[in-house]
């Protein structure tokens, strides 16, 4: 929504700050004492969290998240909300520090119109975040996180049938969410030819071309994706041989990112 930006960003750290039977800051010691790594990432169109843990750990991870998803909110408090918020405004500090740092802000509020829910970053706006207060957060929760919102993927040395059950057992009883209907899709038509230039202190000026492309799935996004493999990946890609052969660039690149909407 417009005026509450970053939140299911905010929310990403929330989810590693205790629930209901694990305390605070145990989710990662929980893991790392099996064995395991964890994190969790947040794009335009999802967040996941993920566990990498021997086999044998497998139901202590499923109770993990099953405990977060369904009994997160009893060990939600304003402390946390807090602290976790000063930790998302320093994040945005360090990575807007980099000199190239506002360049995907800048270019996500000319490529989409206003209003757009891909017009701001993923880590919202500072005055959103400042603005927000612990209902907000906790209204997010119960509206994002229920089970028919959300994909369980278990890959890996396990037998199917066990696995299942273990799903059964420690999710099963966790309530539905409010019904999540899909966003219509809203694709980008530029009208005229948008060109922004920023003054920033970097050791090299960066040019960056970019152009509406197709929506996630659409059939033409494969050929797009090996397009820009071809283009920009790797030393015999159209853009290496024309400036980093020549000596004209420090770095040559081309990617195509497709969103759901």
């Amino acid at each position: 929504e417009i005026g509450k930006s970053g939140f299911a960003h905010f929310f990403e750290h929330m989810q590693f700050q205790g629930s209901d039977n694990v305390g605070d800051e145990q989710h990662f010691k929980i893991i790392t004492a099996a064995g395991g790594t964890l994190n969790g990432s947040t794009n335009q169109d999802r967040t996941n969290y993920y566990e990498t843990v021997p086999s044998n750990q497998l139901e202590k991870m499923l109770w993990l998240e099953a405990d977060r998803m369904g009994f997160l909110l009893p060990a939600f408090t304003n402390k946390k909300f807090e602290n976790q918020r000063k930790t998302v405004k320093n994040e945005k500090d360090q990575r807007y520090a980099d000199g190239y740092g506002m360049m995907p802000e800048v270019k996500d509020q000319m490529l989409y119109p206003y209003g757009h829910p891909y017009s701001w970053q993923t880590i919202g706006y500072v005055d959103d975040l400042n603005d927000a207060d612990s209902t907000d957060l906790k209204n997010f929760f119960l509206k994002w996180y229920g089970p028919n919102n959300a994909i369980l993927v278990i890959s890996g040395d396990v037998n199917t049938k066990e696995a299942l059950a273990l799903v059964e057992k420690y999710f099963g009883a966790i309530n539905r969410g409010p019904e999540v209907s899909p966003l219509m899709k809203t694709p980008i038509v530029l009208e005229e030819q948008k060109i922004k230039s920023i003054t920033s202190k970097v050791f090299a000026p960066l040019a960056t071309i970019n152009y509406p492309s197709v929506p996630t799935f659409h059939k033409d996004e494969p050929a797009l994706d090996m397009l820009a493999q071809l283009l920009g990946n790797g030393k015999n890609s159209v853009l290496y041989k024309n400036f980093i052969d020549n000596e004209m660039a420090l770095q040559a690149s081309c990617f195509n990112s497709s969103f759901e909407v």
